[in-house]
């Protein structure tokens, strides 16, 4: 079930969400609470862009949520992010618009 399980090796275990908080931008929550990012990063020397799962916290391996094996990961897309995070749910930010006025 999306957004509610997603299953490993081991068997299911609670799913991530995903938080947008701008474009290429959003908080990774897991159980409720924040635990990293998935950013989209400018690559060095041209226009092509990667992205990247983070956790904030540098736990050992035995103690970091699957599927994660070190802190940080790299795509090429989004969508290979939100597949290898077993197709979380996305929380997408209302498109803000400028103050009346402006």
């Amino acid at each position: 079930m999306r957004g509610l399980y997603a299953s490993t090796l081991q068997g299911p275990v609670l799913a991530y969400v995903l938080q947008q908080l701008a474009v290429g931008s959003y908080d990774l929550i897991f159980d409720g609470e924040t635990i990293g990012s998935v950013v989209q990063h400018k690559m060095p020397g041209g226009d092509l862009r990667a992205w990247w799962a983070e956790l904030l916290d540098e736990s050992p391996a035995g103690n970091r949520p699957a599927p994660f094996t070190a802190t940080e990961h790299s795509f090429n897309k989004l969508g290979d992010v939100l597949t290898w995070l077993g197709e979380p749910e996305i929380i997408r930010t209302p498109r803000s618009r400028p103050p009346a006025g402006w």
